[in-house]
């Protein structure tokens, strides 16, 4: 083999490994994206929840405040 077939086979071996990390770079960053779309979701829904309870929690409070029935 020359030294430019063997530089010729070299740099098509880079450039093939050079295609597979990019598709590589590109799947990982589908995922983080989906990963980051869910926990926005998920945070989002604790935010929600925790207002509710709090909403809730109000409710049960004053709702103790209040006196018994009269036919107690």
């Amino acid at each position: 083999m020359t030294d430019i077939d063997t530089l010729t086979k070299r740099l098509n071996e880079v450039e093939a490994l050079l295609v597979h990390q990019q598709e590589a770079i590109r799947e990982l960053s589908d995922v983080a994206t989906a990963q980051w779309q869910t926990i926005d979701a998920l945070s989002r829904r604790v935010a929600d929840l925790t207002s509710r309870l709090q909403a809730a929690q109000s409710d049960a409070a004053m709702a103790v405040d209040e006196p018994p029935p009269p036919h107690y």
